[in-house]
């Protein structure tokens, strides 16, 4: 089954001209870049015939947010604008805006800096959480109404997957990262009983069976301790569980997993039966499984309720939409769990085929029976080896007659590769019904998997669902499908180099990836979005963001190029770190953006970088 491919449509992004926003109370300016019908307000209750807000009207949160035509302020840049995204945890399941006075205060020194807007994570399951149909937008309409009072543009990041195990989300030591230590390290690594005690932070009460059969299958001796004393010291570990920020770990919607729960298969499988809970299986794209919806039609319900609730935000204060496609919002599969892609390529993992749910392996069979080749329907490639197996010593992926490069391969891996281009077109589509009339830029993301890029097969890129070899571009028809929707591309590894990774791994080429994808996105004329792996702030890492976002832009007559840094945290304000950064911004601009007379709510008048960083520091400890 061949991959479609399609015509390139071309397009860039523009900027409209500025407009005045003022609160209806209290009353702030605030500049954007279009222009918007005179008071035309927007009331937080913020319902639609299934939205959630308090009824209430002496709620403090029902408020009313007003748009005002006005002057506009000296255009702010004309280069690559830079947003920052928002700590994952910025919002509340219950509606509130957390830290609010922090946050408040992180917005006007992003605004001083010269950043061009924020990017704010909707998460499946936060709006959607208890029941099918029911969206609560509160939260939201405070943090992007907040942004925007202080001069800040926001993209929305509509997230589908589960949050807390994805590269940028939150770090901290989970169960999962605590077992691929142990598995990683030496058999006769011995463990404390301190260290051990950390391990209560996993997953809270109802997980404490889970917790000892997992140390039980990783390490005998480990799970000979835990045995001897198991109910004690599970009551201990739960005990002690909050401190680590779990509670940043967002799931999946309570009601798509009580489905996942009745139908197994709704998750990914590998050839050895482990679920991936991680997003839905594409394989159930268009089947009616959850209570009569179709995950597609799950994901634009959603995104239809955003549109028509922040209707009058967008294109004024929200410019852009990111769409997720997958596991970490990257259109991809979950053949190597999200929490290990920030280290996987040291550990060279190949990653597993993800297409033995019942819905995968039902439409590999018709694939296979279509063509005559009924036999090559029943699962994934045999000698596909282990996880961290050299690839050269399995049998599908070795480099000089690995079955990748027969006729099997070519057909599995065009099927593979080939739903996940689908999956995404499906979403495409659908996105482009819903917002194409908005002036919202869209945007989906691509996965950086290059830890292999330096072989003939790039097995962990196959695993992925990218079919890019040596022989093959994998990443033009995913260029060419966003550009027929009118969609931005999105990619990670900016700040990372092949000096860097190639000692720890000779086979990766993080840089090589990139320019891969860079080359697709400008041969097919679409705008990009960059963005950084792991938060890093140091000069080195902003000076190759700097060059890899060159290499792009360089030579275009109307380059649209934007960066995404991940993400704000408070290690971002300290003094060294802002100045550090508030400089990447005004290169990336390249021009002078910072705002001389920036009239803030405090007062605060900023006319020099050294400024924008002390002003930093200080909202940072507010």
């Amino acid at each position: 089954m061949a991959i479609a491919t399609f015509s390139t449509s071309s397009f860039c992004c523009t900027r409209p001209e500025p407009i005045r926003l003022t609160r209806f109370f209290p009353s702030t300016h605030y500049s954007h870049s279009r222009r918007f019908p005179s008071r035309v307000s927007i009331c937080a209750r913020l319902n639609s015939s299934n939205s959630v807000y308090p009824a209430d009207s002496n709620n403090d949160d029902n408020r009313k947010y007003e748009l005002h035509d006005g002057t506009s302020m000296q255009s702010r840049r004309s280069g690559s604008p830079v947003f920052v995204k928002l700590p994952v945890d910025s919002t509340w399941a219950g509606g509130k805006v957390r830290r609010r006075k922090a946050m408040a205060q992180s917005f006007k020194a992003l605004a001083a800096a010269g950043v061009e807007g924020v990017v704010v994570e909707v998460w499946w399951g936060m709006v959607e959480r208890e029941s099918p149909g029911v969206y609560d937008w509160r939260g939201y309409v405070d943090l992007i109404a907040m942004a925007g009072n202080c001069g800040l543009k926001v993209r929305a990041l509509f997230a589908f997957h589960q949050c807390g195990i994805g590269p940028g989300d939150p770090k901290c030591i989970t169960l999962c990262n605590f077992i691929e230590i142990l598995k990683c390290s030496d058999a006769s690594l011995k463990i404390s009983w301190p260290q051990l005690k950390l391990l209560g932070f996993v997953y809270g009460i109802l997980s404490c069976s889970l917790l000892i059969q997992e140390f039980r299958s990783c390490n005998q001796l480990l799970g000979a301790m835990i045995k001897s004393s198991s109910q004690f010291y599970c009551a201990y570990y739960c005990s002690c569980f909050s401190s680590l920020g779990l509670d940043q770990k967002i799931p999946l919607p309570l009601w798509v997993l009580e489905e996942i729960d009745r139908d197994p298969d709704l998750a990914y499988s590998d050839r050895f039966g482990r679920r991936n809970m991680e997003y839905i299986s594409l394989g159930c794209d268009i089947l009616p499984v959850l209570r009569g919806r179709s995950p597609i039609q799950a994901y634009t319900d959603l995104m239809r309720n955003f549109r028509d609730t922040f209707r009058p935000f967008l294109g004024v204060i929200i410019t852009g939409v990111q769409i997720g496609m997958g596991p970490a919002g990257e259109l991809r599969y979950p053949s190597c769990p999200s929490q290990k892609l920030t280290w996987a390529w040291r550990s060279h993992e190949l990653g597993e085929f993800q297409c033995y749910d019942k819905y995968m392996l039902a439409s590999l069979n018709a694939c296979a029976r279509e063509i005559g080749m009924r036999e090559w329907g029943n699962g994934g490639p045999i000698g596909a080896g282990n996880l961290m197996q050299d690839p050269e010593h399995t049998e599908f992926f070795r480099s000089d007659d690995g079955s990748w490069n027969t006729a099997y391969g070519s057909f599995f891996l065009q099927w593979y590769s080939g739903m996940l281009l689908l999956h995404g077109e499906r979403i495409c589509r659908e996105a482009e019904k819903i917002f194409g009339s908005t002036k919202v830029n869209t945007s989906a993301k691509v996965g950086g998997i290059h830890w292999h890029y330096g072989t003939q097969s790039h097995p962990s890129e196959l695993t992925a669902g990218y079919f890019n070899t040596s022989t093959r571009d994998g990443y033009l028809p995913i260029a060419r499908m966003f550009g027929r929707y009118g969609f931005s591309m999105c990619c990670t590894c900016f700040e990372m180099r092949d000096a860097d990774e190639k000692p720890m791994n000779p086979l990766s080429s993080p840089e090589g990836f990139l320019r891969q994808l860079l080359l697709a996105a400008r041969v097919c004329d679409i705008p990009l979005e960059g963005e950084n792996s792991a938060t890093s702030l140091d000069d080195t890492a902003f000076q190759q963001v700097i060059k890899m976002s060159k290499f792009y832009s360089d030579g275009l007559e109307k380059p649209s190029f934007s960066f995404n840094f991940v993400r704000m945290d408070k290690n971002m304000f300290e003094y060294n770190n802002w100045v550090r950064f508030t400089r990447f911004v005004r290169q990336m601009s390249d021009s002078n953006i910072f705002r001389s007379k920036l009239d803030i709510r405090s007062g605060i008048r900023l006319s020099s970088a050294s400024d924008a960083a002390r002003v930093g520091m200080a909202f940072a400890h507010c």
